[in-house]
């Protein structure tokens, strides 16, 4: 007889859908968040706490990142303008551009301090949450949600791992 006690596998692989009509949505699975407009991939954010930093964490993307001041009333976490373009909301402000025709993602600042990164376990892919939003990836060496990059009320993003710009969607992991 054994007194092993059984943990079910969480339910990880999950699709959001922000706007149904111009099929833009966010995919979760183990170790990463996908952020699509349509079939393009405007952003993979993967972490793994067992993984080495340089190995494969990071925000993968062809997008640039433009500094800017995105602001204006909205409705979110996610607020879809149109087929190519989104608003990501902190506490009903407008606080990032993820732009597809531009290639661009905006927001005011950027940081690389996760002991700023508020220790939530939030299993959705963009949350709500207090003055800051949240973007989660299921960390399969702890067993539970971590919050890889926020978005705070003056528009700063704090990462738990570095931007990672690439040539083409091909080269990302």
């Amino acid at each position: 007889m054994s007194n092993a006690i059984y943990i079910p596998s969480p339910s990880i692989a999950a699709t959001t859908v922000y706007d149904a009509g111009n099929n833009i949505y966010a995919k979760q699975n183990f170790g990463y968040l996908d952020f699509y407009f349509d079939t393009e991939l405007a952003f993979r954010l993967r972490y793994d706490s067992g993984e080495e930093f340089e190995k494969g964490n990071g925000l993968w993307t062809t997008y640039s990142f433009k500094q800017d001041a995105i602001s204006g009333a909205g409705v979110g976490p996610v607020e879809v303008i149109s087929a190519t373009e989104v608003n990501i909301i902190v506490n009903g402000i407008r606080r990032m551009n993820i732009d597809k025709t531009a290639n661009q993602i905006s927001f005011a600042t950027r940081s690389h301090i996760p002991g700023n990164i508020l220790s939530q376990h939030e299993d959705t892919p963009i949350a709500d949450y207090k003055w800051r939003t949240l973007f989660s990836v299921f960390d399969a060496a702890l067993w539970q949600y971590t919050v890889a990059l926020q978005l705070d009320e003056a528009g700063k993003g704090t990462f738990l791992v570095p931007w990672r710009f690439r040539d083409n969607v091909a080269e990302i992991p």
